[in-house]
């Protein structure tokens, strides 16, 4: 087997493969005997057919396996003997191939880029600290009061917080469309469960009054039949309710499966969930700089079939989510610059991971699958599952070898501390704080 390497771009390559004729001509001519002893064809016994009838009728599907077979065994063949890389797989074009013929192609495709983990003492990385008081249970307490409120008809207009039942029947120029009628529809008033300009009309009016809603559906509406549209709605306002909050008590502890200890045991309950959660979150925050540091100091030349891949990927999501079909809604350019930054990544981690020898730590792996049952009333049957499943096992080890390069990238950074409260780290992101 020949092969010739040109080198395209920075991780373009073009490979010129060619494997002899004899070495297909045998290969056919084998598997032909083979068959020739096994093949029933009418009027032969088995095993007696001659070897020039079963060519005449098998040579060329024979033929045609061996030079499939041929060629992705050679691809692989021709990489590892020049030492390359490919990032994704080739574009390959036949050349010759053929009995007597052998077979020559060309295969295109991008190289994995030569990566060197730059200085990372210049990258400085903030790790807030904060505590969980008194204030902050009380106000998970509120919060979880609210997940079990009741509601209580009322004789006053609506205001931000009440339920209204409605009947409403949407038009757009004057024709009905699909989803714009309804019956006995609670809606929460702030609760941006609505159109906010549906909604926020809803304000200030009273149990049998009827009113026209005039509302714009956003640009961006996951209905694209609906997207931009002007309509109208009639509404009948049925009832008006206020919340009413259960009082913190035993009884409200039950409700979350505290049996004993009354809200006392609720509070340390609640403390313990409020702490892992934290714990999680500066993980995050700290994760997210790291991330960060590691792109802005890392300049990665990047294979662009990677770049492309990881676009197709995000654009399926993005219509899975949305549930638009049109593709054309979702031009690369949307998906383009965190592909990118997704790939480097990879690469970046990709690398350390290598040259650093990481393995996942089984002690830290166990630990992860402590803390995802922990909120189970079986944890042990949970992590049973897990550790039973391939899948989900590989997943939990590719998360805890992340979090071991965190760590490493950290062992080489500057890190300060930052206090902070517990609001503070849960609802912002280590972004949003350095803006």
């Amino acid at each position: 087997m020949q092969v010739t390497v040109e080198t395209t771009s920075k991780l373009g390559r073009k490979m010129v493969v060619e494997v002899p004729a004899e070495s297909i001509d045998s290969e056919v001519e084998k598997r032909l005997k083979s068959m020739s002893k096994q093949v029933k064809l009418h009027g032969f016994r088995p095993g007696k057919v001659p070897l020039k009838l079963v060519k005449q009728r098998f040579g060329s599907q024979v033929q045609q396996e061996v030079l499939t077979e041929v060629l992705h065994s050679s691809y692989q063949e021709a990489v590892t003997q020049e030492n390359l890389r490919p990032a994704g797989g080739p574009s390959i074009e036949p050349n010759v191939m053929g009995l007597g013929k052998g077979l020559m192609y060309t295969a295109t495709f991008e190289v994995f880029p030569e990566i060197e983990i730059g200085d990372l003492e210049s990258m400085e990385i903030t790790k807030p600290v904060a505590e969980i008081n008194k204030a902050d249970i009380d106000q998970l307490i509120e919060t979880l009061r609210k997940q079990r409120r009741t509601w209580k008809e009322v004789e006053r207009s609506s205001q931000t917080g009440d339920q209204i039942v409605v009947d409403f029947d949407g038009k757009i120029d004057g024709d009905a469309f699909e989803g714009g009628k309804g019956q006995d529809v609670a809606v929460e008033l702030g609760a941006g469960q609505m159109l906010e300009n549906f909604e926020g009309q809803l304000e200030g009016v009273a149990a049998g009054e009827k009113k026209t809603l005039d509302v714009i559906f956003p640009k961006d509406y996951p209905q694209e039949k609906l997207a931009g549209e002007n309509a109208s709605f009639e509404v009948e306002v049925k009832t008006v309710s206020e919340p009413v909050l259960p009082n913190i008590d035993d009884e409200l502890a039950m409700s979350f499966g505290v049996k004993q200890g009354g809200v006392s045991a609720l509070r340390d309950e609640i403390r313990k969930n409020m702490g892992r959660e934290l714990e999680q979150k500066t993980k995050l925050w700290i994760k997210e700089q790291v991330m960060d540091g590691l792109h802005k100091f890392n300049q990665v030349e990047l294979p662009e079939a990677m770049v492309k891949e990881d676009i197709v990927r995000a654009r399926e999501q993005m219509m899975k989510n949305t549930g638009m079909t049109d593709a054309s809604k979702f031009p690369d350019k949307l998906f383009e610059e965190d592909a990118r930054k997704r790939v480097a990544l990879w690469l970046l981690v990709s690398e350390i991971v290598k040259t650093q020898d990481i393995k996942p730590d089984q002690y830290r792996v166990q630990q992860m699958l402590e803390e995802f049952a922990a909120s189970y009333e079986d944890p042990q049957q949970i992590i049973g599952q897990y550790r039973g499943d391939k899948q989900a096992m590989a997943k939990v080890e590719s998360m805890v070898i992340e979090e071991q390069v965190v760590d490493w990238v950290l062992s080489k950074a500057r890190v300060k501390q930052e206090d902070m409260t517990f609001d503070q780290v849960m609802n912002s992101s280590s972004a949003e704080k350095k803006t």
